[in-house]
């Protein structure tokens, strides 16, 4: 773990987009973002912004989830909900990733009430406003790790994107924890987080 509050923990992804991707994951067990209580919902928010924020400020970062309950059969075969914070090369627009959104809102919150408690979405957005395609049937052809492919393909063709391939302990994970166990982060991180 890089960090933590009450509710929820941050930790390198395995198989890396690109340096300093992390996952935000609920301590308790929920299929999806959506799904959560409203407070574990608010504090993902300011938990997210805060591991945005010490990251690269120079460097655009992607956020997303692939939200899908077992019943579906979607996502990537995790039925525990993650969240990815991914530093990228160079921005991606929404419309690139997910052209089929049709609904937008401005924070991560709102998204997430919207979606109450649906078996499916793909969230996709920035610090700056979030897109998300909910339509079920829309959904039904989407493939396993669709985001991570879309970024991949449009940042960096070429970049490996499915987790599932990647060997060992990547060099970056190593970077990624010690950024966040460097004595200024860890207590900038540490003093947003310690209020929760």
């Amino acid at each position: 773990m890089v960090a933590q509050t009450e509710h929820l923990v941050a930790l390198p992804s395995l198989g890396p987009l690109f340096p300093g991707h992390l996952l935000v994951l609920p301590k308790l067990h929920v299929e999806t973002f959506a799904s959560c209580v409203v407070d574990v919902i608010e504090s993902l928010e300011e938990f997210v912004r805060a591991l945005v924020l010490h990251l690269d400020r120079a460097t655009p970062v992607a956020i997303f989830e692939h939200g899908a309950k077992a019943s579906t059969g979607g996502s990537c075969g995790v039925y525990h909900a993650h969240i990815h914070i991914v530093p990228m090369p160079s921005a991606v627009p929404m419309d690139t990733v997910l052209p089929m959104a049709s609904r937008r809102s401005n924070t991560l919150s709102e998204a997430l009430r919207s979606l109450g408690n649906r078996d499916q979405y793909l969230l996709y957005g920035t610090l700056d406003g979030y897109c998300y395609v909910d339509d079920q049937e829309l959904l039904s052809g989407v493939q396993s790790q669709y985001i991570r492919k879309q970024l991949a393909d449009t940042a960096a063709p070429g970049t490996p994107w499915d987790w599932r391939l990647a060997e060992g302990v990547d060099a970056s994970i190593l970077r990624t924890m010690v950024h966040f166990r460097s004595p200024s982060t860890s207590s900038d991180v540490n003093s947003v987080l310690v209020s929760r």
